[in-house]
């Protein structure tokens, strides 16, 4: 078991696809567990606890993991029926991560958000911003936050965003 923040997801898992590994990494932090499949160097299948995502997005969202814990479990063979992840789609999570990190600058696990202010009839939101106002009860950070909702973290950030660039939210930033 290692914790990622030492050396990157994106490095050690470009690592086992460029070794040929074949096995399960088991991956988990304070608030999301999730798991890659590698079969024989490549990516055959990605889950994350309590999300319905399609499986790039999945993977995008697993890559952007700034910190966590990782067990890999090597396996003998490669098993299961699963479409494996193409070299294009690694390379979409790589920018994924890139525009995550953008925003993550801004808005980071600990940080609390508030609602200041409900949309007006005339207001045209995201349903994701529309979502996320309705999930924040001054309770919820927002790493609480994404594991709750059904969104990819790229997708809630920009609506996060998006809230508090209209002034609905305001977010308390623990550093």
């Amino acid at each position: 078991m290692r914790h990622f923040e030492d050396f990157g997801l994106e490095t050690l898992v470009k690592t086992l696809l460029e070794e040929e590994q074949t096995g399960q990494c088991l991956l988990w932090n304070s608030f999301q567990e999730g798991g890659l499949w590698i079969g024989l160097g490549r990516i055959l299948r990605v889950d994350l606890k309590g999300k319905q995502l399609e499986p790039e997005t999945m993977l995008q969202d697993l890559m952007a993991w700034d910190s966590g814990n990782l067990l890999f479990v090597p396996r003998d063979t490669a098993s299961g029926v699963w479409n494996p992840v193409s070299n294009a789609q690694i390379e979409s999570a790589h920018h994924y991560r890139q525009a995550f990190s953008q925003l993550w600058m801004d808005y980071q696990d600990a940080d609390l958000p508030e609602v200041i202010m409900r949309p007006q009839r005339t207001d045209t939101l995201s349903v994701v911003a529309l979502q996320l106002l309705e999930s924040i009860d001054g309770s919820l950070c927002v790493g609480q936050l994404h594991s709750v909702l059904a969104f990819d973290r790229l997708t809630l950030l920009q609506a996060m965003k998006e809230l508090e660039d209209r002034q609905m939210l305001f977010i308390e930033r623990v550093r």
